[in-house]
């Protein structure tokens, strides 16, 4: 799992904005999925992505330049991973939702004659998730699972062919270098 990761200008959180790269270009958007469980989802399993979110496998992949992610372990310490030599791009989806609750609410308040002037439900918004799959053996004794990563090389084939992308949802992940996160 990825919840939490470092992207250079300090660590962001799920709902936090981070600046991703999609097939047209970079743009910021929110860390999280909101599928209106007042929980963010913020992983995709690289087992079922290409079902689960078929949508935004097929059309919506990106990738994101981090300079590591955390994991915690059962007994609840903090590590950093880091590639051996510079950062990370890991693999995620994107796509445009709506804040369903919001509008929800706005119907529900309009009806009791409560709402004032904000009768528009909000305008679809970008968001992200990242995929995760098995971990490495760098990882593994912290936690199962670690986040997609691919190479600058490959970064090209991962947002444009959907092919490419479903081989690399099951392709070995590098190794990582582990730092206690209170020594980083």
């Amino acid at each position: 799992m990825c919840a939490t990761f470092n992207g250079g200008n300090g660590d962001v959180f799920p709902g936090d904005s981070y600046g991703v790269t999609t097939a047209s270009g970079g743009e910021s958007m929110r860390f999280g999925f909101d599928f209106g469980r007042n929980k963010l989802t913020v992983n995709a399993r690289a087992e079922t992505a290409p079902v689960k979110f078929r949508a935004a496998f097929a059309s919506g992949r990106c990738v994101l330049a981090v300079n590591g992610f955390y994991e915690w372990t059962a007994d609840k310490r903090k590590y950093y991973y880091r590639a051996q030599g510079g950062g990370l791009l890991l693999c995620g989806l994107w796509r445009a939702e709506r804040d369903d609750d919001r509008r929800r609410a706005s119907v529900q308040l309009d009806i009791f004659g409560l709402l004032g002037e904000e009768k528009t439900p909000s305008a679809p918004r970008d968001c992200f998730a990242i995929i995760t799959t098995a971990a490495n053996d760098s990882v593994w004794d912290a936690h199962g699972r670690m986040p997609l990563i691919i190479d600058e090389k490959r970064a090209d084939a991962w947002l444009y062919d959907e092919r490419f992308a479903r081989a690399h949802l099951s392709a070995a992940m590098p190794m990582l270098e582990r730092v206690e996160a209170a020594a980083r």
